[in-house]
This record gives structure tokens, C-alpha cells and sequence, in this order.
């Protein structure tokens, strides 16, 4: 975890979106609406590809493929 400054660093470099959402009808109150992605990064944590949230791998394997050369 980090501070709330930290998180917002991090959430704008990496493209993230979220916001809060009040559910007063819930036990939680509130909820997170956010973005969904995975990324691939390399060691020197460089951004490579950002690969979108997907139901099947396709989109991953394609981001593997063309990063490790297969």
C-alpha cells in the first residue's frame, strides 16, 4: 500500500481510471469503478505494452508473442 499521493503517481503513469461510487443501499457503502489491464514491463520497469482487459488470451498471447519474439 502507499499513500494516496503515491497511488495517484502511479494510477496516471499506468493509464489507470477509477472513481468511487456511493452504494448506501450496501454493507460495503461504497464501490471502485476502475480500469482493467495487465502490462507488460521490463526490468527496468519500462512500460512495453498495455494489454487489455479480455475474457479470452488472445490479446496476451498476441503482447507475448510480439514482445518475446515468437
Amino acid at each position: 500500500m502507499g499513500s494516496q499521493e503515491q497511488l495517484e503517481d502511479v494510477a496516471s503513469r499506468y493509464g489507470v481510471i477509477w472513481r468511487k461510487v456511493e452504494a448506501p443501499d450496501s454493507a460495503m457503502t461504497y464501490t471502485i469503478d476502475h480500469s482493467a489491464s495487465l502490462y507488460l514491463v521490463n526490468r527496468e520497469g519500462d512500460i512495453l505494452q498495455r494489454v487489455l482487459y479480455s475474457p479470452t488470451p488472445h490479446g496476451l498471447v498476441s503482447a507475448l508473442e510480439s514482445e518475446l519474439g515468437s
